[in-house]
Order: C-alpha cells, then sequence, then structure tokens
C-alpha cells in the first residue's frame, strides 16, 4: 500500500515547501537547485518531489521510511497500554477503565431494546472498584444504577449527535441534568480526569524539589501543596499580575505588615557626605 499525503499533513507541507523553493529559484535562474526542509538540506529522490507532477509513488526508499515510522509507532502504542488494549487482562484498574466505555455513546447500541440492558455489569463493577471515593463523595449507588438507566434513554433520544465532549460537558455544568443525575456523574467525573500516565505526578515531584529545598525546609505542609498548585497549574509570571495578591497579603495578617517601614523618599537627599552623617 503506498502512502498517500494526508492534506494538511506533514507530507503535504513537505512537498508545498519543496515546489515553492524549486518555482522560486527558477525565477532567480538558477540552474542547480537546491533545497532545505525547517533548515536541513533535502537531497536524493525526496528533492525529486519538487518536480511539478512527481508523486510519493516515485519515491520507495521515502515510503519505506514512512511505513517503518508507523509501525514502529503503533508497536510501542501496544505495548505502552497493551492492558487497555487487550481483553484477556484480569487486572482491575484495566478492567476499570474498559468498563468506563459505557459512557462513550458512539458506542451504545443503535436498537432501544438493547440499550435497556447495555452496560449494567460494567456499571456494577465500576461501583464496586470505586466504592472507597464514591462514598466518601455522598455518592448512592442504587440512585446511580436508576439514574444511569435514565440517562442512557434521555441521551439516546436527545443528544446522539452531540461529541462526547460537549456532551459531558453539559451534562456537568448545565441544570437539571447535574442535578438530576447527580450521582451517576461521579463516575463520569472519575472517567475524565484518570490519568493515562504519571507524567503529571513526575512534574509534581519535579516541583517539590524545586521549591522544598535545603533553604525552605521550615514549609507548612498546605503552603508547599499550594506552591506546587501554583507551580504546576497556575498563570505564567508573564501573566500574573501580582498587585491582588501583595494588597491580600498586606490586609490578612493579624497585625500590620512591618508597621514602622519607612518608604525611601522621592527625591535624594541633598549635601555633603559629612552633613548627611
Amino acid at each position: 500500500m503506498s502512502v498517500r499525503c494526508k492534506p494538511g499533513g506533514r507530507l503535504a507541507e513537505l512537498l508545498a515547501d519543496l515546489q515553492a523553493q524549486r518555482r522560486q529559484q527558477e525565477d532567480e535562474g538558477e540552474t542547480h537547485p537546491s533545497y532545505k526542509y525547517q533548515g536541513i538540506p533535502i537531497k536524493g529522490e525526496i528533492a525529486g518531489l519538487a518536480n511539478e507532477g512527481l508523486s510519493m509513488a516515485s519515491t520507495p526508499k521515502l515510503q519505506q521510511a514512512v511505513r517503518a515510522t508507523i509501525d514502529c509507532t503503533v508497536l510501542h502504542l501496544k505495548q505502552r497500554f497493551s492492558s487497555l488494549l487487550y481483553e484477556d487482562s484480569a487486572a482491575a484498574p484495566a478492567k476499570a477503565v474498559k468498563s468506563l466505555k459505557i459512557f462513550s455513546h458512539d458506542s451504545w447500541p443503535e436498537q432501544r431494546d438493547k440499550l435497556t440492558d447495555y452496560g449494567t455489569e460494567e456499571l456494577d463493577f465500576l461501583l464496586d472498584h470505586y466504592s472507597s471515593v464514591l462514598t466518601r463523595n455522598g455518592c448512592d449507588s442504587t440512585l446511580a444504577r436508576e439514574e444511569f438507566q435514565s440517562m442512557k434513554t434521555f441521551i439516546f433520544r436527545n443528544y446522539m449527535d452531540k461529541s462526547y465532549h460537549s456532551l459531558w460537558e453539559m451534562m456537568l455544568t448545565k441544570l437539571p441534568f447535574s442535578s438530576d443525575y447527580k450521582n451517576i456523574l461521579h463516575l463520569v467525573h472519575i472517567m475524565l480526569v484518570l490519568p493515562v500516565s504519571s507524567a503529571v505526578c513526575e512534574r509534581g515531584f519535579s516541583a517539590q524539589k524545586r521549591i522544598k529545598s535545603d533553604v525552605r525546609g521550615s514549609l507548612h505542609v498546605d503552603t508547599v501543596e499550594d506552591l506546587i498548585r501554583i507551580s504546576m497549574e497556575g498563570p505564567s509570571l508573564k501573566d500574573f499580575d501580582a498587585r491582588e495578591s501583595v494588597q491580600a497579603w498586606f490586609s490578612s495578617g493579624k497585625r500590620s505588615r512591618r508597621p514602622n517601614y519607612k518608604g525611601w523618599p522621592s527625591e535624594p537627599p541633598c549635601g555633603t557626605q559629612e552633613e548627611l552623617l
């Protein structure tokens, strides 16, 4: 199977750039044109793509390299997410992730009679797997099962054309949906914040190492947590306006901050060194 350029993709961008360079060098009278892409010289059969009428089919080495790159990417994706892709995985976390597919309305049965029983077993497993978290946040498992049936019917009738993102954004933030389905939406919250890697945790450890150094070892736990959140989730220093925070710091204490502090004079003092001393 030959490799074809996707409109607007990287290969299409490469071809358009090479052809634009060829036309520019022809206008300048260049007899031996040379091509670059993102500062890298292009030679061999790939440079021939700058000629009009040639396609990817005329570059077997490039096609072979593209196919090898795709195969390597797919292989590593399967290795990374193998526990989630294969049905024979019996690990509880993997089963929980696979069970969350019941909230993907694109995969629901098209027949309404089959929709009634769809996802009941997966829902029972999810309610049991996340029972401690759900109980701590006030979720009623019995009501969650009833709400799941009602929510499936409601979405099937009215919102099957909505995208995954817009559907759950509406259900979680708009009334009366966020109130009528508040118990089953606990699982939707878990699904949306479920991390697919440990990168966020690693960034948190790095931020903690930067913040709680040897010279700041007495920071309170709450202060460290606040500083880590600001470092990871807050605005950049360029976009942050510190005036409101400084004003809150001055006014939040039980006593005034630095009450005896006197600001610098607006004009430098006059006189000789002996007079000033």
